[in-house]
């Protein structure tokens, strides 16, 4: 019922501006019958990107509801936290295209999303890489004698000129390899 009293509201205000038009090119007055002539011509989009907004809204509270509802069965408590970031990605995403649909140039919109993005990254790219070099201190620690003996005795072996190691066994050469 709500639905249908706002659908009904809006035709019933877009056949207004449509008589006034009408009305104000009667009357010849030509600034204002141009302003609602512009304004009646506008109208239908501004309705989609609204309608597009609102039922992208709508979607978004779905889907972040339902990703809040499987924290019972997943046992995280990361859930709700990642629920929020879905529901606000999908906020954005339908006012993108809410605003497109209106004819509103968003370009500056996925500068700003670029941007937020590239910092996400590089967080998660540092966030990463301290966690896994923190983990990783008491294995490097504990085996970095062994690695560095190795090292030492692969340095330590000549190379000859040919390629070949010069601890070959007697009567063979490079060349038989």
């Amino acid at each position: 019922k709500a639905v249908s009293g706002a659908f009904g509201t809006l035709g019933k205000w877009f056949v207004y501006a449509i008589a006034v038009l009408a009305a104000a090119d009667v009357l010849a007055v030509d600034l204002f019958s141009e302003w609602v002539s512009t304004a009646a011509s506008y109208a239908p989009s501004f309705v989609a990107g609204l309608l597009v907004i609102v039922l992208g809204f709508v979607v978004a509270d779905f889907i972040g509801d339902a990703i809040t509802r499987t924290r019972a069965a997943t046992e995280t408590p990361y859930t709700s936290v990642f629920a929020v970031g879905t529901r606000m990605f999908l906020y954005f995403t339908a006012v993108v295209i809410g605003l497109s649909t209106m004819g509103i140039d968003v370009a500056i919109l996925f500068t700003i999303a670029q941007a937020f993005a590239w910092g996400i990254a590089a967080a998660l790219a540092i966030g990463v890489g301290g966690a896994v070099a923190f983990g990783a201190r008491d294995y490097v620690s504990a085996n970095v004698e062994r690695w560095m003996g190795s090292a030492r005795s692969v340095a330590a072996t000549p190379v000859s000129p040919m390629g070949g190691d010069t601890d070959s066994p007697e009567g063979a050469s490079p060349a038989d390899d």
